[in-house]
């Protein structure tokens, strides 16, 4: 059986899950081009490479606003903007001048909407994600998490909502059989109630990780250098 599991005793947020899924060969470019089926007003999505306890991931984060504020640091070398989506199975390679492989498609994009009010009633979020041109499963999953979260908040703001539809849109590109986590549920709830909906959302069982055919393991970093440990592969 094909299995993805997270290891999140060092942290969990919405945004460490979308860097994990991402660092799991998840194209930022296919999160971009779902969420720009919403309307969330002027905003970027940023990806990069970082280090936590000398391995490398991806830290995602949100940016609302027209102008780029990447954050400081020497692991963000590489800063480009794209004002355009891809739809899927459409080619989307970028030629920015590097010979690495490492550069892949971890890459910013941007979009220029009309600015939105900081927080959209939960209500009206669901209304948004319906009228979406989303893909079933990702619509399907975001309506779920919104359910979730209905009893911790009465608004979200654009940077969560993002987070809810860029994990959502990751998880159904990778298509798992099954989905593990190893993690504390009282300090998952209390460091971040959207994490642990998304989670809750995906996992179909909590465990100490199976013995599994690891295929590929993905860093997903937060601002302070915690991390999601993602891993697919095939369990014995």
């Amino acid at each position: 059986m094909n299995t993805l599991y997270f290891d999140c005793s060092r942290g969990l947020t919405g945004d460490m899950i979308v860097g994990a899924l991402c660092a799991l060969g998840v194209k930022p470019s296919a999160l971009e081009w779902e969420l720009a089926m919403l309307d969330l007003g002027s905003y970027h999505l940023h990806f990069e490479r970082a280090e936590s306890n000398g391995t490398v991931g991806v830290r995602y984060w949100f940016h609302a606003g027209a102008e780029h504020h990447p954050q400081p640091g020497p692991e963000h070398e590489h800063h480009h903007e794209h004002e355009h989506a891809h739809p899927p199975g459409e080619s989307c390679a970028h030629d920015h001048g590097h010979a690495s492989q490492d550069h892949a498609d971890i890459h910013d994009h941007g979009h220029n909407h009309v600015p939105k009010p900081m927080g959209l009633e939960i209500g009206a979020v669901h209304a948004m994600i319906q009228r979406a041109e989303l893909s079933a499963g990702s619509k399907a999953r975001a309506n779920a998490i919104l359910t979730r979260l209905s009893s911790t908040f009465d608004s979200l703001t654009a940077a969560q909502i993002a987070a809810i539809v860029c994990s959502s849109t990751a998880f159904e590109e990778l298509r798992p059989g099954r989905v593990a986590f190893f993690a504390r549920p009282e300090v998952v709830e209390k460091e971040d109630p959207l994490g642990a909906a998304i989670a809750a959302e995906f996992v179909s069982s909590s465990c100490a990780m199976p013995a599994m055919k690891v295929e590929r393991t993905g860093l997903g970093i937060g601002e302070g250098g915690q991390f999601v440990r993602a891993v697919i592969g095939e369990e014995n």
